[in-house]
């Protein structure tokens, strides 16, 4: 019975820690704005909160047309600025790292708002795309650059693909 009652505890606990590190509400109104949008999208997210460099963190899962990620936020505390980052594109071996070097080059000149790169510290490709704005229309801008940026993601995934470990 006392390691029912311990377990339960222990489990109650746990789901209060998370609760708490969850922030229920944005700190800043840029990304608040932004909530605000996608829960009238009914878009499902989650607020990660203020992260060490002063970026409020939103994420948004997102099943692309051949693989699922997350699409991570990073809202600048001078309300102008927003990053938009998918890691783990793929994972490459070290001898494909040049072909994925060349189809990351590829891709970066042939769409203007995104950027892939190759990271050669843990051999995956990020892709990622940084905006500023003013506050005029801010939901929206976002909203543009996070359709703008899955229809990126899911063409580079395309080509990617082929070198994914």
């Amino acid at each position: 019975m006392k390691r029912i009652l311990v377990l339960l505890l222990a489990a109650m606990l746990s789901i209060s820690v998370c609760a708490v590190s969850q922030a229920e509400t944005a700190q800043y109104y840029t990304t608040q704005e932004f909530l605000d949008y996608l829960d009238q999208k009914d878009v499902y997210y989650t607020l990660e909160g203020i992260d060490n460099a002063g970026y409020e963190v939103v994420k948004v899962s997102n099943k692309g047309d051949a693989f699922t990620y997350d699409i991570k936020y990073f809202f600048d505390n001078g309300f102008e600025n927003t990053g938009l980052r998918i890691w783990n594109v793929i994972e490459y071996s070290d001898a494909d790292f040049a072909k994925v070097l060349r189809v990351c080059n590829s891709l970066n000149s042939q769409y203007r708002y995104a950027k892939f790169v190759a990271d050669e510290s843990d051999n995956t490709v990020t892709c990622s795309m940084d905006l500023m704005y003013r506050a005029n229309n801010i939901a929206e801008i976002h909203w543009e650059a996070t359709l703008r940026i899955v229809d990126i993601i899911d063409s580079g995934y395309e080509a990617l693909s082929i070198y994914n470990k």
